[in-house]
C-alpha cells in the first residue's frame, strides 16, 4: 500500500501546481482587463474635461461685447449655445454623450458664484463631471447639487 501512496503524491502535487497556474493566469487576465478599462475611462474623462473647458471659453467669448451687468451672469441659453457646434447640439462634447447625460442650470447665475452651470453624467452614469461658473471643471458630488436647479438639455427654451 505504501508504494501506491507514493505514486499518488506526485500526481496531487502536479494537479495543485496546475491549479495554482490556472488561478494566476485568471488573476493576471482580470488585472490586465481592469487596467485597460481604467485607461479607457481616464482618456474619456480627459476628453470630457477638455470639452467642458472649451465650452466655458466659448461662453466667455460671447460675453466680451456685452454690457458689464449682462456679462456677470451665465444663462442656460449661453451654455446651450456653447455646447453646440454647427447644427449638432452636443457638438462640443465627446462622441457618445447623449441628451440624457447633459444637464444645465435652469436660471442664470453670477459668473463669480462658482456654482455648477453644466453637469455631464459619465462612465456608464456612475459619476458626473461639471463645469462651474468660474470655468473650473471638476468631479461632481451629487450632494453638491439640487435636482430642482437643473434641467435636461432638451428642456431649454
Amino acid at each position: 500500500m505504501k508504494h501506491d501512496a507514493r505514486n499518488v503524491e506526485p500526481v496531487v502535487v502536479a494537479v495543485a501546481f496546475a491549479f495554482l497556474l490556472l488561478v494566476a493566469g485568471i488573476v493576471g487576465y482580470l488585472h490586465g482587463s481592469h487596467l485597460r478599462r481604467d485607461e479607457r475611462v481616464t482618456a474619456e474623462r480627459n476628453a470630457l474635461l477638455s470639452s467642458l473647458r472649451h465650452v466655458y471659453d466659448k461662453v466667455v467669448m460671447t460675453k466680451t461685447n456685452v454690457t458689464e451687468q449682462e456679462s456677470l451672469k451665465i444663462t442656460p441659453g449661453d451654455i446651450r449655445k456653447a455646447l453646440a457646434r454647427g447644427s449638432n447640439i452636443l457638438g462640443e462634447l465627446p462622441v457618445g454623450t447623449t441628451f440624457d447625460d447633459v444637464f444645465i442650470r435652469k436660471e442664470a447665475i453670477p459668473r463669480a458664484s462658482g456654482e455648477f452651470v453644466c453637469v455631464v453624467l459619465f462612465a456608464e452614469k456612475r459619476s458626473a463631471y461639471g463645469l462651474r461658473s468660474t470655468g473650473e471643471c471638476t468631479h461632481v458630488k451629487m450632494a453638491e447639487l439640487r435636482k430642482e436647479d437643473f434641467i435636461g438639455l432638451t428642456d431649454v427654451p
